[in-house]
Parts: structure tokens; sequence; C-alpha cells
């Protein structure tokens, strides 16, 4: 083995991380950003569906382009969010107002 093709795998493994990371956390904006927008009461149902469409199929459009580990990634992102913020009682939110 030569030494470029030992560079070209260092750099390879290099580049998956930073990849890795960024659709991790695009994972959970996306997923606090739906949280968000679904759950202001203000909204009609016509926002609610475009919204849910759009997110599934943003990880549709995904699976079909990414590579599996970068999907991997939005996924756990997605869902971390989703987990986090969608199981937050709302009166939570008005206590930590309430402290400061």
């Amino acid at each position: 083995m030569e030494f470029w093709d030992v560079l070209w795998q260092i750099l390879t493994v290099l580049a998956i991380l930073p990849r890795f990371i960024g659709l991790l956390v695009f994972g959970l904006g996306a997923g606090w950003l739906a949280l968000h927008i679904f759950s202001h009461h203000e909204h009609s149902w016509q926002v609610a569906a475009v919204l849910l469409v759009c997110f599934f199929g943003l990880a549709g459009a995904m699976l079909n382009f990414m590579p599996p580990g970068a999907l991997g990634a939005y996924t756990l992102g997605a869902g971390a969010a989703l987990l986090y913020w969608g199981l937050r009682k709302p009166d939570d939110e008005d206590a930590s107002k309430k402290k400061k």
C-alpha cells in the first residue's frame, strides 16, 4: 500500500465525520422546527399537513440520494429532537421563564 492510498483513506474518514455531525445537527433543527410550528394553535390544518409531508418527504428524498450513514445521522437528530421537545410539557417552558 502506497503513502497516497493511506493518506486518501485517512482523508476519507476525516470527511465523513463533519458530514455525520452536520446532518445530526440538521436533524435536530428540522425536528425542533417541525414541532415548533406544529405546536402553535394559530395555524390551520393545511399548515400541519404540509409540514408533515415536507418533514417526511425530506427523509424519503434523503433515503434515495444520501449514503446510509448520512441518513442515519439525520434520523438520529430528528428522532432525538422529536423525543426531547415532543415529550416536554408546555408548563416546563413557563416555569423556566418565571425563574429568570
